[in-house]
């Protein structure tokens, strides 16, 4: 169903298509690495009602070092197109391009075999539980910087290369 045709949106010639995981689906007993929990409802919510923040909005080298900080234009290293859920893995996908000199670097790094880290950014209330993320309060800042320790523990490497295997377009939003 995300399989779409790229020519539409111009970039057939451009930049090579990636297929990412960038977070998890997470459970009590399975939190992430800060201790928190991103359940399913959390990113239908952030896919189906937020895509005007994260859809066609660039990802970081590195997370800002503060929480009041947005981050800098010249740190962007990815630009992400779509995200979807994958129930039987627990993970969410995200189709995204490199940019930039640190989206080059990362390029670099997984051609040569390595793999980079993505840790997704936004913000919302604990619920009663102080672990779970209230899905009706969190809002998306980034879709994934790329960033070494990934607090998911979402990795990305050569395999996820889907340049030959992705026609894509963007959904526009439509005007009434």
């Amino acid at each position: 169903k995300k399989k779409k045709k790229l020519s539409e949106s111009g970039i057939t010639n451009g930049p090579k298509i990636w297929k990412f995981p960038v977070a998890r689906i997470n459970d009590k007993q399975h939190p992430n690495g800060n201790g928190r929990i991103y359940t399913r409802e959390l990113w239908e919510n952030v896919i189906n009602n937020q895509r005007d923040a994260w859809c066609r909005s660039v990802g970081l080298s590195d997370h800002p070092k503060d929480d009041s900080d947005p981050g800098e234009f010249k740190q962007s290293s990815i630009v992400w197109l779509d995200m979807m859920i994958d129930d039987a893995q627990k993970l969410i996908w995200a189709l995204g391009s490199f940019v930039g000199q640190y989206g080059k670097l990362a390029q670099e790094i997984i051609e040569a075999g390595g793999r980079i880290g993505f840790s997704s950014s936004g913000f919302g209330e604990l619920e009663s539980d102080g672990m779970t993320v209230n899905p009706d309060t969190y809002q998306i800042e980034r879709t994934a910087d790329i960033v070494l320790n990934p607090s998911q523990s979402v990795y990305g490497d050569i395999s996820d290369d889907q340049s030959k295997n992705i026609e894509y377009t963007p959904q526009s939003s439509k005007v009434t």
